[in-house]
């Protein structure tokens, strides 16, 4: 309306920061952006400060350019299983996996996280050939509830408890329960308002 094109025109700086950043975009090319036109915007931007905005959308530009050409190029790692093996050679390899977004999709509610069979199978066959962890942030016993597989590490609680498969345990901070129990409690009254909000206790973590 008239009131913002009067506090808007009336801010010389504001309104060059925006015709540059608006020329930058349409320069380098970027979806949906054209060139501001002529006399939109009410501003003072010098001939230099134009040409530099030029050389920089290029550049991006450029850079961009190589970056989808290197990713087109990659190959997947299936389709150089030779040369990976050749890599690995006298080398023990692990794999380490997260859970949520990783073996499973990313859900709204974290119960609602289950592991297919599928992956569960390819998880085990995966870890009696190689030492294969699951690292979550989850409570490391929930994490372990939810793979239901043994022969695997489990890190939970971002490592912060940790079991192996012969039943090695380590465990750090414990002495902060109590803190964190305090501090999950003062979360979930300050949250009770927030339809969705949810607050989650896991362990050494919340």
């Amino acid at each position: 309306g008239r009131g913002t094109d009067i506090l808007l025109g009336g801010n010389p700086a504001f309104m060059a920061r925006l015709y540059v950043r608006t020329a930058f975009a349409a320069a380098a090319g970027l979806s949906g952006v054209t060139p501001p036109r002529d006399g939109f915007f009410p501003r003072a931007v010098s001939e230099e400060a134009e040409a530099a905005v030029g050389r920089a959308a290029a550049r991006f530009a450029q850079s961009r350019a190589a970056a989808a050409a290197d990713e087109q190029s990659l190959r997947s790692a299936l389709e150089c299983m030779d040369e990976i093996e050749e890599q690995i050679s006298g080398f023990q390899l692990a794999f380490f996996l997260d859970y949520d977004g990783t073996l499973t999709p990313i859900v709204e509610n974290p119960s609602e996280a289950k592991l297919s069979e599928e992956a569960r199978s390819v998880v085990r066959a995966l870890s009696y050939r190689f030492p294969t962890a699951i690292v979550s942030g989850r409570a490391r016993a929930t994490a372990q509830g939810l793979m239901q597989l043994d022969g695997l590490y489990y890190a939970g609680s971002h490592g912060f408890d940790i079991l192996g498969p012969d039943g090695s345990n380590y465990k750090m901070a414990e002495s902060f329960r109590p803190s964190l129990e305090e501090a999950k409690v003062k979360l979930e009254e300050q949250l009770a308002h927030i339809a969705g909000a949810l607050v989650e206790d896991n362990n050494f973590s919340v």
